[in-house]
């Protein structure tokens, strides 16, 4: 299971004071409970109380599957970008390291 940070929100609830942590899942089966490693920090982390929102909704996700967002509340641990992984290494360098020369443009010719 590989997933990504995309959006950071806090102070969603405003009966307490919290910070979730959206994250796409790239590739795999999330379930709750599993335990993960931050790729940026290399520390496990163990996601006991994930979310799925539905509007103004949430509920507890018992499984989520690749492509799925589910929100993990933490305080202050996950930024933007940072990876979640069930392994040691998996993320690539291409993504973090990519160079400009990497990208062409492609321009439709005239005739």
């Amino acid at each position: 299971m590989t997933g990504f940070v995309f959006k950071v929100q806090a102070n969603m609830d405003p009966k307490h004071r919290d910070r979730v942590a959206f994250v796409r899942l790239a590739s795999g089966h999330f379930e709750r409970g599993m335990k993960m490693v931050h790729v940026r920090t290399k520390k496990p982390m163990a996601v006991s109380n994930p979310v799925l929102f539905l509007a103004a909704d949430r509920e507890l996700a018992e499984e989520a599957w690749a492509g799925d967002i589910i929100g993990i509340p933490n305080h202050g641990q996950l930024r933007i970008g940072d990876a979640l992984t069930e392994e040691r290494r998996c993320v690539s360098r291409a993504f973090r390291h990519s160079r400009p020369s990497c990208c062409r443009r492609c321009a439709r010719r005239t005739r």
